[in-house]
Order: structure tokens, then C-alpha cells, then sequence
């Protein structure tokens, strides 16, 4: 299962609620822009580095964007920016999920509802 940034972000944040939907996820994965995602949001290199150590002790398969999911993200962007106002990031997110047939779980559902041939996992933000 492809996991969004903001289960991430709720995850360091220490929200038992992201904690416990990642625990029970046997697959983790996450694109290659969920990391940049995060490290652009670190505020220092401790943060990095925590972020760094918390994909490896889980053991997240990062996927990279190949040439397929590029391609695929190009479609995206062409059939939903302008119709649903899809964004680059979430479109490189989303063609993870299809180009490696993976669910997606995020709390920002609206934004990927709408997308054909991706299943799509609600997470509900919640504070400890």
C-alpha cells in the first residue's frame, strides 16, 4: 500500500491514529515524492535524519518515478488539473499507486477520489 505524506507527517507529529494505520499495513510503500515531501518540510537535520531512520526501521519500499510513472503522472495532469485541480505532486503520488497496482492511503481523499484506476483509502486525521 502506497502511504501519502500526510499519514507521514501525522505519523512524526505523533498521532497514535497514523501510528496505528501504518502498523497495520504488510506492504509499506511511498514514492520517492512523499521523501522529497518530507525533507522539504524538515526543519533541520535532525529531522532528516529522523525521517531517514523511521522509512528504514519500517521497512518503506520507496518507489522511484520511472519513465512509466512519468508518463503516467503526464496523463493524470492532462485528464485532472484543469477538471479537478490535480497537482504535480499528487499526480506523481497517485501513478505510483496505479503503475505498481497499490492502494493509496491519505487523508486528503478529495484530491484523489476522482482518479480512474486508482483505489483510494480513506485515513481520518485525528489528534491523539
Amino acid at each position: 500500500m502506497v502511504i501519502d505524506t500526510d499519514v507521514l507527517i501525522d505519523y512524526f507529529r505523533g498521532y497514535q491514529s497514523a501510528a496505528g494505520k501504518i502498523a497495520k499495513v504488510d506492504n509499506l510503500i511511498v514514492s520517492i515524492v512523499t521523501v522529497f515531501e518530507l525533507y522539504q518540510g524538515a526543519r533541520d537535520r535532525k529531522e532528516i535524519d529522523t525521517i531517514r531512520k523511521m522509512l528504514k526501521e519500517w521497512e518503506f519500499k520507496i518507489i522511484p518515478l520511472d519513465e512509466e510513472q512519468s508518463y503516467q503522472t503526464l496523463f493524470l495532469m492532462e485528464k485532472y488539473s484543469l477538471s479537478y485541480g490535480l497537482k504535480m505532486a499528487d499526480a506523481m503520488i497517485a501513478a505510483s499507486g496505479i503503475v505498481n497496482r497499490q492502494e493509496l492511503l491519505t487523508g486528503n481523499y478529495n484530491n484523489y477520489k476522482f482518479i480512474s484506476g486508482l483505489t483510494v483509502k480513506k485515513y481520518t486525521h485525528r489528534k491523539n
